[in-house]
Order: structure tokens, then C-alpha cells, then sequence
């Protein structure tokens, strides 16, 4: 109990100093200086005015300034989601949607390195041939459509929430909401350390940024813990078989990110599908309030 309330309140600290003004001001700061300074960078690589070291990791082409933008962007999406668990499960999930959306987005701008700068498409004589070319215009626009579903879908998401507590007590909601606290905690701890290792591999051999299919494999294990934290508070069939539907859908996001492009667009409409269908079928079990009697109409 006392490991708990300790790590709550470290939680909520974070959570407070994360959540004002300042912070957002200071996020946005930080991504339009990523952008300047990575057009610099990659421009001075295309001179080959870096030194050695530098210039055999530093990409020349400008467009990888917009991914690496992206990816930060994501990385603060992703932070908001962890603190968004310990608020509502289901409002987690939609925020997990968000980050899927922007996810395919970003893979739709990695494909823009394969293009000569600037982009010229004279040669390019038909769609239908998967040349070196065309493929990277089939990527983008499976990509790009792959987000706009997941958009869409979240948009239905949403309006077919109706967030009902699980707990009977307001003692046992500040104990569940203090436990997914302490899981959160926990996942911005797991976020740290992953984002370091990704840089410092970045940095060193210039392996590509992978920090989000590992988060999202940890995301999976989280939302197990939350549907066995429930469970000390509701046994209830439909919340325990939502809880753990919404966790496979963290599995299909999970496997949609190292998909190909096609397959992920495909994979992206079947978890938008599946999650809004469990939430109208959620909320459809839920048994209806009694109708008022007659005589007490008639005093009404």
C-alpha cells in the first residue's frame, strides 16, 4: 500500500508538470528546433562538410528531417498515452489509436527517402509496374489510407464510449486508479531506458530508430496487468472480456506496425473495425435502468 501511494504521487507530479501549458509550449519549441536543425545536419551531409564520423551515419536526403520530426512527435504522443492509463481504460485505447494513426503516417514519410530531391516523377510510366519508383507511391498511399481508417475509426471509437466505473466504492476507485498509476509509472521508467538504448544506437552505428514495436510489445503486458488489477474490484463477465479485447487490440497494432505496408493498411481497418464493435456490443450488454411504474409516473 505504501509502494503504491508513493508511486502515485510521483505519477501525479509527473503528470501535472507534463500536462500545463509550459510543457506544451516547450514540446512544440522542441519539435520546430528538430526540424531546423536536421534540415542544417542533413544539409551539411549533403556538402560533405561533416566530419568523418558524422558523415557516415548522417543521411543526405532532406525528407528523413520530416521522419525524425515524426518520430519525436510520437515519442511525446506516447507519453501522453501512459499517462492517459491511469485515467480510463477505454480512453487509453483511443489514445493507443492516435498513436497507430501518426505511426502510419510516419511510415508514409520514410518512403519519401526513396525519391530524388526534388521529387521528379517524368519517368515514372505506369502505376501498375512495381518498379523502384511506383512501389514507394503504392507504400505512401497504403500507408496514408491505412491512417485515415484508423482516423475514421477513432472517431467512432469515441462517440460510442460511455464510461461507467467498475468499482462500487470510492475508496476502491482511488486504490484501482493509484494501482494503474504504479503501472504507469513503471512504463515511463521501461520508455526512458528504451529511448536511450535507440539513440545511443543511433548515434553509434546508425541503426534505424526502432522504439515503438518493443513499446507496444510492453504496452501488451501492461494492459494484462490492468485486466488482473480489475478483476481485485469487478469480476464481471463483459468487463473482463472488454478489458482483454482491448487488449488484442494492442496485439494487432503490435503486429500491424512491423507489417508491409499493404498488410498493415488491412490490418489497420480490421482493428478499428474490432474496436469499435467491441465497444457497441459492450455497451449494448449493459442492462437497462428499471422503467418507472405507473403510480409513480402519476406523481411525477
Amino acid at each position: 500500500m505504501r509502494v503504491r501511494a508513493t508511486a502515485a504521487r510521483i505519477f501525479d507530479r509527473l503528470h501535472a508538470a507534463y500536462a500545463g501549458a509550459g510543457a506544451r509550449r516547450l514540446t512544440s519549441a522542441v519539435l520546430l528546433a528538430t526540424l531546423v536543425v536536421s534540415l542544417l545536419v542533413i544539409e551539411l551531409a549533403q556538402r560533405r562538410w561533416l566530419p568523418a564520423s558524422l558523415q557516415a551515419v548522417v543521411p543526405t536526403n532532406h525528407f528523413v528531417a520530416v521522419e525524425w520530426v515524426v518520430e519525436l512527435l510520437l515519442l511525446f504522443e506516447v507519453i501522453e498515452l501512459i499517462f492517459g492509463l491511469a485515467q480510463s481504460v477505454a480512453g487509453a485505447l483511443g489514445k493507443q489509436l492516435e498513436v497507430f494513426s501518426l505511426i502510419l503516417l510516419r511510415k508514409s514519410f520514410e518512403e519519401l527517402k526513396h525519391f530524388s530531391e526534388p521529387i521528379d516523377l517524368h519517368d515514372l510510366a505506369s502505376l501498375a509496374s512495381l518498379t523502384d519508383t511506383s512501389l514507394p507511391l503504392w507504400n505512401i498511399t497504403a500507408d496514408a489510407l491505412g491512417a485515415l481508417v484508423v482516423f475514421a475509426g477513432l472517431v467512432l471509437f469515441n462517440r460510442l464510449q460511455r464510461h461507467r466505473p467498475i468499482t462500487t466504492t470510492d475508496e476502491e476507485l482511488a486504490q484501482f486508479i493509484d494501482g494503474k498509476k504504479t503501472i504507469a509509472l513503471l512504463l515511463l521508467g521501461l520508455l526512458a531506458w528504451l529511448t536511450t538504448r535507440e539513440l545511443y544506437q543511433l548515434v553509434t552505428t546508425g541503426d534505424h530508430f526502432n522504439l515503438f514495436a518493443p513499446l507496444f510489445t510492453a504496452l501488451i503486458f501492461s494492459d494484462i496487468a490492468i485486466v488482473f488489477l480489475s478483476l481485485r474490484y469487478n469480476g464481471d463477465f463483459r468487463v473482463v472480456f472488454r478489458n482483454f479485447g482491448f487488449t488484442v487490440v494492442t496485439v494487432f497494432v503490435r503486429m500491424a506496425i512491423t507489417a508491409p505496408p499493404f498488410a498493415r493498411a488491412l490490418m489497420a481497418l480490421g482493428v478499428v473495425l474490432y474496436a469499435s464493435a467491441l465497444a457497441y456490443i459492450y455497451n449494448a450488454s449493459q442492462p437497462r435502468p428499471p422503467e418507472p411504474s405507473s403510480g409513480s409516473m402519476e406523481k411525477g
